[in-house]
């Protein structure tokens, strides 16, 4: 059998798909993992979804022979709970005679969870499948909002992207990719470190204290409560559903209470206030666990908390910064605790907006706290309290004290030698 020599030259005829500019086409590559993140931002929005949709068509089939709901079918209740998921992320529904624009914050904690739950079971490797699951969340978001064009949810789009990234964020804790080049290598001052854990330890301390006053209310209002409950006269699925709605809008209390307890408190009505320094009562709706609120003539409306929660927090925060950092320079912690107020401030303040708004016409237009008021309150509470505790505390403070303490004692001295020796001449 005989071979054929090749010439050294010779190579291979290759077929090249040439595109329209004469070029060799490249095919789009989609980034690893993109599967995983395309199905973890549609898990999510899905399971959210299904948490409203599924209880409002429930709510229908329960109710199906009730007059009041005319020729509404379960296509109209599935919209109701597609409107509710536009409300979570922060929409405001706009309906023949009222806006509803009160955030249920305990659905917007819910679905950014279900956000982390579903970024962490994909154990995506890297950020572009984290992207893919974001933008899925947000597309799918819009298909819904094409399907069922609920006026003014829109805007909830802007919210669905926040969700999804503070979601995608949170469940990628653990498993943060290492940052490329010199950016591996770059540390943030440990003094800008300390404000932001500080940040979230100072908030942490105002809702838990909120959380508190709220759980006290419920108690005492409990009797009321029940007694509002039983009014309604609702069969067994409308008491779960009207529990269950209850549940969601703790966090939405919780922020009341907050305001509550830093003094600008906050309304249920228009021409009402529910504050330590006052309470103008007036006809409320017939919720529930709004019979926690304090009656006009009680103790609540004279209580001197204003302040004192604030401050105390802000103690604590300016104590915790100096410990992590006590050899530093007086300006490393006091900068620390300025930034970690001021982005308290301004997280609160967020917490603030989403709890007020309308949730009906005339009265119920105005209802929840004034965002910037207790933004303010914040600001120059636990402002207040961690300069004091950082400028107190301090080592140099105290070095400085004694030089003080040792020239006045000096000058003293000087002075009673001066008078001896008059006293002697």
């Amino acid at each position: 059998m005989t071979t054929t020599a090749r010439p050294p030259s010779y190579q291979p005829r290759l077929i090249e798909h040439v595109g329209d500019h004469g070029q060799s086409g490249r095919a789009i590559r989609l980034p690893a993992q993109w599967l995983r993140g395309l199905l973890a931002g549609a898990e999510a929005l899905m399971l959210g979804w299904l948490v409203l949709v599924v209880p409002a068509i429930a709510t229908y089939i329960a109710t199906a022979a009730s007059p009041a709901l005319g020729s509404a079918g379960w296509v109209e209740a599935a919209q109701v709970g597609t409107a509710g998921w536009f409300l979570a992320h922060g929409a405001s529904l706009h309906g023949a005679d009222a806006v509803i624009s009160v955030t249920p914050l305990g659905l917007t904690v819910l679905y950014t969870f279900l956000v982390s739950a579903a970024v962490r079971r994909a154990r995506l490797a890297n950020w572009a499948p984290v992207l893919v699951a974001i933008c899925t969340y947000v597309a799918l978001g819009a298909l819904l909002l094409a399907l069922a064009s609920p006026p003014g949810a829109p805007f909830g789009l802007i919210g669905a992207g926040v969700v999804a990234v503070v979601g995608a964020v949170w469940g990628m804790r653990g498993r943060y990719p290492r940052p490329p080049g010199a950016l591996a290598r770059w540390r943030l001052p440990q003094w800008l470190r300390l404000a932001g854990r500080a940040t979230w330890r100072a908030t942490a301390a105002l809702l838990a204290v909120a959380t508190a006053l709220l759980i006290v209310a419920v108690a005492l209002g409990f009797d009321q409560i029940v007694q509002i409950q039983r009014s309604l006269q609702a069969d067994p699925v409308s008491t779960v559903v009207i529990v269950l709605a209850q549940a969601l809008l703790l966090p939405v209390l919780i922020v009341w209470a907050l305001a509550f307890l830093l003094g600008p408190g906050f309304a249920v009505g228009a021409g009402t206030l529910f504050s330590t320094s006052g309470i103008e009562s007036g006809p409320l709706p017939l919720i529930p666990v709004l019979g926690a609120l304090p009656e006009p003539d009680s103790l609540a409306g004279s209580l001197p908390l204003t302040a004192g929660a604030g401050v105390v927090v802000g103690l604590l925060i300016g104590w915790w910064l100096l410990r992590g950092q006590r050899q530093a320079p007086l300006w490393q912690p006091l900068a620390g605790a300025v930034l970690a107020v001021v982005a308290t401030a301004a997280l609160v303040g967020v917490l603030g907006w989403s709890a007020s708004g309308g949730v009906g016409p005339g009265a119920m237009a105005v209802i929840g706290p004034e965002p910037f008021r207790v933004a303010s309150a914040v600001a120059w509470q636990v402002g207040s309290g961690a300069t004091v505790a950082v400028i107190s505390l301090h080592p140099s403070t105290h070095r400085a004290l004694v030089r003080l303490v040792q020239w006045v004692r000096a000058q003293v001295g000087a002075q009673a030698s001066a008078e001896a020796g008059s006293a002697k001449d």
